[in-house]
């Protein structure tokens, strides 16, 4: 027995999004203009936001080419790699390459 399934409703448009906002600023004691203040705001947090993954992002690159980079440095300049896997040696005694903060703010 099929089940029958209701329609998803039509998703919203920024531009019926903003056509309630608007409504909602007629009929409260908001100051003029404060919706379009906070749609800019909120742009600018978003844009931040994006700004730092990036950032964050670039800054991992980096660090894993210069670990890459010292790794084989020190495989080619003294034999590492020869009598046991060098990715492996590293990686069971650095464990803290993969260690999580163990502490969140409550």
């Amino acid at each position: 027995m099929a089940s029958k399934r209701k329609k998803p409703e039509k998703a919203m448009t920024r531009q019926t999004t903003r056509k309630a906002k608007v409504a909602i600023a007629k009929d409260s004691l908001l100051p003029s203009g404060y919706l379009e203040v906070l749609e800019d705001i909120k742009g600018k947090v978003l844009a931040a936001r994006i700004r730092a993954s990036l950032s964050v992002n670039r800054e991992l690159i980096i660090l894993y080419w210069e670990i890459g980079r010292l790794i084989l440095q020190r495989q080619e300049a003294e034999g590492w790699g020869a009598k046991w896997s060098t990715v492996s040696q590293l990686t069971s005694t650095g464990n803290f390459l993969t260690r999580r903060a163990s502490h969140r703010a409550t």
